[in-house]
């Protein structure tokens, strides 16, 4: 599909605005969480296995390039969350120092835990297994079966197998 545009001047197209109210609107359904999840997939958010993952209240899945979102299966994103594949910058920044927008995918591999508050940034994989502590910004992959938190979020431990 061909975004159209919107007047000049506004910056988006109507396909952006469209997924923005849509994500809105999923992030305000953690009462009907599988209607928020179709919203979401809906808008382009890869699910492996979309029932058995868990969205918490208030998660924000992209609402610029949400296609750039992958989700394995039993993961979990509670409440509060923010999930970027995109970094703005305004058009000051972009001339006075040069600043660029950073895009790029977020993938969350199966079993992975992310803990309320915590914002992942563009480009970030989470490992399968992986549990990232509330609050943690996440700046850099963290590898499967281990625990980071802090901001930026730093490795913990190593989980150990049961």
């Amino acid at each position: 599909m061909i975004p159209t545009p919107l007047p000049k001047g506004t910056g988006v197209t109507a396909r952006q605005l469209l997924n923005g109210v849509c994500g809105n609107l999923a992030a305000s359904l953690w009462w009907a969480p599988g209607w928020a999840k179709r919203l979401y997939q809906w808008r382009g958010v890869r699910f492996h296995d979309r029932a058995s993952v868990f969205l918490g209240r208030g998660v924000v899945l992209d609402n610029r390039y949400p296609e750039l979102l992958e989700i394995g299966a039993d993961v979990w994103i509670t409440a509060g969350c923010t999930l970027l594949t995109h970094s703005y910058c305004s058009a000051f920044q972009r001339r006075a120092y040069g600043m660029n927008e950073t895009v790029a995918g977020i993938v969350i591999e199966d079993g992975a835990f992310i803990g309320a508050g915590s914002i992942l940034l563009p480009g970030v994989r989470i490992g399968r297994g992986a549990y990232v502590a509330a609050g943690a910004v996440v700046v850099s992959d963290v590898a499967s079966g281990t625990l980071v938190a802090g901001n930026p979020a730093r490795l913990i431990r190593h989980l150990n197998p049961t």
